[in-house]
């Protein structure tokens, strides 16, 4: 930079010339402005290289990691050494927060508790329980398969074909085909695990009658069908029922029926978690898979001289790319269009088999790359494989980010002929995974998807027994907040007075009133009603509302707390002046203030300018937990929270009818809202059970909260372990799942207020501390 500014220097000298005044007045109106604007630009520039990963994306280089005592074919695994510490099986475009804040964080090899080099060549992450489980699968798990008749309307729709599957979405009909003669199948409704949905995703884009147009409204009345003829779907809201589709509109095809989409399992070769609609762990891959009939190819007399290998159509941006990058190249082989070759001579004369991100993230090319012996390599981000509860990836596969597409060859050829044998042995050892048959062999396509949804049905416990019932009344649930001592009527004119403003969502608005009435006691002072700031910016709001008025009913907080303090709606008329003006004392307290905060620093400024300003933005003004000897003012807390606040007439009417609406389904039902707030989740260290820029956003915030010291620990801890210890929530998917195994219908009931998600306490709901739930 200084170097620019004395380049900028000589040229206005020799550019302008003449002497004197004049002409030095000249060069110091060009230099100054010139320099600055250099200056600028180069912040502006540094600024963006330091915060956007679209900037700059460092690239990973390679390291092996050797262990001394290891076999030379198990010491293999991969890492990187990058400037991001992002590792390689995970999508580029998630930059972790220490890097944009400048912490180092050491690259660790994989080590066992024992300290002992951990062996990733193993193609299961444990086989013994696998085939422990896979036993008892085959003894116990029974499926109950909706019945139609060879007479129904839609009989190609839910029946099975009666011929050899075949083609691009052949996983799907060979599934139903291959279970509806399988020995899992009940006809006893009341034994089974799980229940089949019969419909055929694929068929119904072929049906005359429905069209892709109409899948949505064929599954929508389906699903309404049978839980009208059938108590099975009702006692669990579908989370002990699945459905199978290979095709990519499966996904959408249930945008009517969300109940199928949000409970029930979806067994989907379209499994990118990126997208919404599929749910990890309650959903499974389904593969997508060319069938194959007789005898497997031979390997051994292949001679694999190309590198790589991808044909295709060039139908997504991934493909265009590496399209662009390796069309010429001669040793990895991009081709887009017609094959001069047979397909299968390509594979079994490749090294690497490319399977490349489409316009889903799932084609048959893993399948076709097992089939003939090529390692595959996964370029497709956010791509849940298929079976991966079982098999270990890694052992037999390469994942390689879409941004690091320039860096293939360099990735491939990183790989020493040991390492290369071994991901190939291994590639043997799964390949009779991803078979179909007409008649099940064991472990082939038809058993690892059964095994998968066998591990599946263990989240819903199915109780025999009802287990809910009316909510009579929920007094006994509310606290007793009473006064239990001598507890004086406050003076009925005080002048002292205690004005403030709110900011924050539904949360902290009402700690924040609760604070204020044990303060404005403690300071014996009345209370002004407070100003909602966020509220007076809300668009739609009548103006008959003030901001208090808007939420909350007035007359019944101040009447209900007049044995408390005293409560007026505004300033006496000499004080309105004062705050115009601004001449009053202004305080910021933070949630954690200390009584004696308030009666050292905040009452003498109050007796001596009659009124105080209070701005609160952190959820609160005084410490959660007050002493013994502040009992009174403990339950003066939890008498304005059940008592004083409540909603305004027109908002109680509308929570009525919503719970009458919801009791009119003659089923129970819970809401759930999982506390997946920021602040929450910065404050525990939650950040690394999200991704991308939510990832990035709880990190700021937990960064800030170090910074103002509300939080006294690192930036970064193992959220995995706060998860175990209760300090992170579980993921909506996770409630649902749990809270559907006791056959109650889950319900997402949200009321918007603001720019706030919350959940209010309507007539027939229990508030509960750490997440709110309404139940019937």
């Amino acid at each position: 930079m200084a170097r620019s500014s004395l380049v900028l220097y000589y040229l206005s000298n020799r550019r302008i010339s003449g002497s004197g005044s004049g002409s030095g007045l000249f060069r110091t109106f060009f230099f100054i402005p010139t320099t600055l604007a250099l200056t600028t630009s180069l912040f502006i520039l540094f600024y963006i290289s330091t915060t956007s990963n679209l900037f700059i994306h460092p690239h990973p280089t390679f390291s092996r990691l050797k262990s001394s005592h290891a076999s030379p074919t198990s010491t293999f695994s991969i890492s990187f050494h990058n400037h991001s510490k992002t590792p390689f099986h995970l999508p580029p475009q998630i930059v972790h927060f220490e890097e944009r804040f400048g912490i180092q964080r050491p690259l660790q090899p994989r080590f066992a508790s024992h300290g002992n080099y951990v062996n990733n060549n193993k193609v299961y992450h444990d086989r013994d329980i696998f085939v422990e489980d896979y036993k008892e699968m085959n003894r116990s798990f029974k499926i109950y398969v909706y019945p139609h008749r060879r007479n129904d309307p839609f009989v190609n729709v839910l029946l099975p074909v009666d011929y050899e599957p075949g083609g691009n979405y052949a996983s799907e009909s060979y599934f139903k085909k291959v279970l509806m003669k399988s020995h899992f199948i009940t006809k006893d409704p009341t034994k089974a695990d799980l229940f089949f949905l019969p419909f055929s995703i694929a068929r119904l884009r072929h049906e005359p009658r429905i069209g892709v147009g109409g899948i949505q409204d064929f599954i929508k009345d389906y699903i309404l069908n049978i839980s009208q003829k059938y108590p099975y779907w009702n006692r669990t809201g579908g989370a002990d029922h699945f459905y199978v589709a290979c095709h990519s509109i499966g996904r959408s095809a249930m945008d009517k029926a969300n109940e199928v989409k949000f409970n029930a399992i979806q067994v989907v070769c379209s499994s990118t978690y990126f997208q919404p609609g599929y749910i990890a762990h309650k959903d499974a891959c389904l593969p997508q898979i060319w069938p194959r009939q007789g005898v497997l190819p031979n390997l051994s007399s292949s001679k694999r001289k190309k590198l790589a290998f991808f044909a295709g159509k060039i139908n997504s941006p991934v493909r265009e790319k590496l399209l662009q990058v390796w069309r010429n190249d001669t040793e990895i082989f991009a081709h887009f269009g017609r094959l001069t070759t047979p397909y299968a001579d390509e594979l079994l004369g490749s090294k690497f088999c490319l399977h490349v991100k489409g316009f889903e993230v799932n084609t048959a090319r893993i399948a076709d790359s097992l089939y003939y012996g090529c390692v595959p390599v996964v370029i497709a981000n956010y791509y849940d494989l298929p079976f991966a509860d079982i098999l270990n990836w890694e052992s037999f596969s390469i994942n390689v980010a879409t941004l690091d597409i320039p860096l293939l060859k360099r990735i491939l050829k990183g790989f020493s002929s040991e390492e290369y044998l071994m991901f190939q042995r291994n590639v043997l050892k799964v390949r009779k995974h991803f078979q179909w048959h007409p008649s099940p062999v064991d472990y082939d396509a038809f058993y690892m998807v059964m095994y998968e949804l066998w591990l599946r049905r263990s989240s819903i416990i199915r109780n025999k027994k009802k287990i809910w019932g009316l909510v009579n009344s929920l007094d006994p649930l509310e606290p007793y907040a009473n006064p239990r001592t001598t507890y004086p009527v406050p003076k009925e004119h005080s002048n002292l007075f205690i004005y403030a403003k709110i900011f924050g969502g539904f949360a902290k608005i009402r700690s924040s009133i609760c604070d204020l009435v044990i303060i404005s006691r403690l300071l014996n002072a009345t209370l002004v009603i407070p100003e909602i700031q966020d509220s007076t910016r809300s668009k739609g709001i009548s103006y008959k509302f003030k901001s208090f008025s808007y939420l909350y009913n007035e007359e019944q907080f101040i009447a209900s707390l007049k044995n408390d303090i005293i409560i007026v709606k505004s300033l006496p008329e000499n004080l309105k002046a004062v705050r115009r003006r601004n001449e009053f004392p202004t305080f910021r307290p933070k949630s954690s203030a200390s009584p004696k905060y308030y009666i050292e620093e905040v009452l003498p400024k109050l007796k001596k300018a009659k009124v105080i300003g209070l701005v609160l933005t952190d959820g609160g003004c005084l410490q959660s937990i007050l002493p013994p000897s502040m009992a009174e003012f403990q339950r003066l807390r939890c008498r304005v929270a059940f008592h004083a606040l409540q909603f305004r007439s027109d908002i109680q009417i509308l929570g009525r009818r919503m719970v009458e609406r919801l009791r009119a389904w003659g089923q129970p039902f819970l809401a759930l809202h999982p506390g997946l707030l920021r602040d929450t989740l910065a404050y525990h260290g939650c950040a690394e059970l999200f991704q991308d820029v939510h990832t990035e956003l709880i990190q700021y915030r937990r960064a800030q909260m170090i910074k103002r010291g509300i939080v006294n620990e690192e930036l970064s801890v193992d959220s995995h372990l706060r998860r175990e210890n209760g300090s992170c929530p579980l993921m909506p998917e996770e409630d649902r799942n749990n809270i559907g195994g006791i056959g109650v219908a889950f319900v997402n009931v949200v009321v918007k207020l603001w720019s706030i998600t919350a959940l209010c306490c309507f007539p027939g709901i229990v508030v509960f501390p750490v997440f709110n739930v309404w139940v019937q």
